[in-house]
């Protein structure tokens, strides 16, 4: 195995084992993991039947989630394709025997995405930041985790997204009050013929520092 590939696993029953190396690591081995425990409060007893977790990296969350039985199966995507391959390849293990509940996409425009692809959770911890250019992005993988220029990520997913959110779908984002606030986000959720349902903040990483401040954005169909 390449030295550099790590192990990290899900704390639920199944005790999951994802592969990652550290370029891929962006919060959601820590913060991400959180996303258990509130949707479990958000929604107690659902179980989503397709959750999709953009900008996955290696699947810290979408796993977790599966781990947990908070999903069915779960689709991953990312702009990184040594991440997408190594999503794919944690599924093929036999200690964790899920390949057939999980697809993993290598793409940076959503609306690439398949259209039979129907999501009734949208799960995700993308970059923070609005800083930065597309050239720096692909040669450092700090900026690629943290940085998405002038928002463009973000508004192509707003733009692209409702078409495979389900009825009674919703979208559940994990941002820092450091690098954007709710209103930043608000036209471009609304022009897509989304609304925001709710903003809050994280449980336990809306922290008083200048760096971890975490928050949710649940958003659903106007």
């Amino acid at each position: 195995m390449n030295p550099d590939i790590k192990r990290f696993r899900t704390r639920g029953p199944r005790n999951l084992v994802v592969y990652y190396t550290e370029e891929m690591n962006g919060g959601g081995m820590d913060f991400g993991q959180e996303y258990v425990s509130v949707i479990q409060q958000r929604w107690p007893g659902r179980v989503f039947e397709r959750v999709y977790e953009w900008c996955s990296g290696p699947g810290f969350i979408g796993y977790a989630l599966l781990d947990h039985g908070v999903c069915q199966t779960v689709c991953f995507s990312d702009i990184y394709d040594p991440a997408v391959e190594i999503a794919r390849w944690t599924s093929r293990l036999p200690i964790n025997n899920c390949e057939s509940q999980v697809t993993a996409y290598l793409f940076r425009d959503l609306a690439l995405m398949p259209q039979h692809e129907q999501f009734d959770l949208v799960v995700a911890n993308p970059p923070h930041n609005p800083t930065g250019d597309l050239e720096t992005l692909t040669r450092q993988h700090n900026t690629r985790i943290e940085q998405d220029p002038e928002w463009a990520g973000h508004q192509n997913f707003f733009c692209n997204i409702k078409p495979h959110l389900t009825a009674n779908g919703v979208i559940l984002l994990q941002l820092n009050a450091v690098g954007s606030d709710p209103e930043i986000f608000r036209p471009w959720i609304e022009s897509a013929g989304l609304r925001i349902v709710d903003t809050f903040a994280s449980p336990g990483y809306n922290l008083d520092d200048e760096f971890t401040k975490i928050y949710y954005l649940e958003i659903t169909h106007q």
